[in-house]
């Protein structure tokens, strides 16, 4: 037998199914590392703006290079980068700040760990 599902049931199965899949990503991604980078908030935001790459390392006149590994957490994000990031963003230099110096604290903690 083949029944359609009514669409107000299929989105809510959606929407749990990614529900599920964002927790399951998020328990996965913690079990790894307690320290999340700085540089992906900068990342989830660049997506929200639909902005690429190649056009925050434009606006920002630094590499693509540079902005990678600020997203996986090698490069910090320094003063002058936050300051950048508030003019491209509208989101203050001291959130961004205060992101990469929570990293870092992080990153400390978890060397320091037995």
């Amino acid at each position: 037998m083949n029944k359609r599902i009514p669409r107000k049931i299929k989105k809510k199965l959606r929407a749990k199914a990614v529900e599920a899949m964002d927790k399951r990503l998020c328990d996965a991604f913690k079990r790894k590392s307690d320290a999340i980078p700085a540089g992906k908030t900068v990342r989830d935001v660049m997506e929200d703006e639909n902005m690429t790459i190649a056009e925050l390392a434009k606006k920002m006149r630094i590499s693509e290079n540079h902005i990678n590994s600020i997203f996986d957490g090698k490069s910090p994000i320094t003063h002058i980068l936050a300051l950048k990031l508030e003019m491209i963003f509208d989101v203050h230099a001291v959130f961004w700040m205060n992101l990469e110096k929570g990293y870092r604290k992080d990153l400390t903690k978890l060397k320091l760990k037995p």
